[in-house]
């Protein structure tokens, strides 16, 4: 009996490969908004990039985002993310206007960048 068994990976190693990082193909997505899914593919290349091409660890902190994204805890709203990529926190500083979360990391850099220090959201001072 002959079975013909083919198995593609999303995963794509640049020709640079170790020194540029591996890059996922979107795959198939289903009852998904489009918006949202082209969303949690580009996390997923920043957490692989971020974990210097290691794609185990960049999966594993993937899948920690959308469990969190799934148990209800708010995206930070300036990274659109749930844990911070680089030091894997979640958004704790909030607004005391329009209550959105931030990463402190994704605050400091939103301050240092601006002008001003005023809620990204709202504008309101923060």
């Amino acid at each position: 009996m002959n079975v013909a068994l083919s198995f593609g990976s999303p995963f794509l190693n640049p020709e640079s490969y170790p020194l540029q990082p591996p890059f996922i193909r979107e795959g198939k997505r289903v009852r998904i908004d489009p918006a949202q899914w082209r969303k949690w593919m580009l996390q997923l290349n920043v957490f692989v990039a971020n974990q210097n091409g290691s794609l185990w660890d960049g999966l594993a902190l993937w899948k920690s985002n959308l469990d969190k994204h799934f148990a209800g805890v708010e995206d930070c709203t300036i990274c659109y993310s749930v844990i911070h990529a680089s030091n894997y926190s979640l958004p704790k500083m909030s607004c005391r206007t329009c209550k959105k979360r931030f990463h402190n990391a994704c605050l400091y850099k939103w301050f240092s960048t601006s002008t001003n220090s005023s809620c990204p959201m709202c504008r309101n001072i923060f």
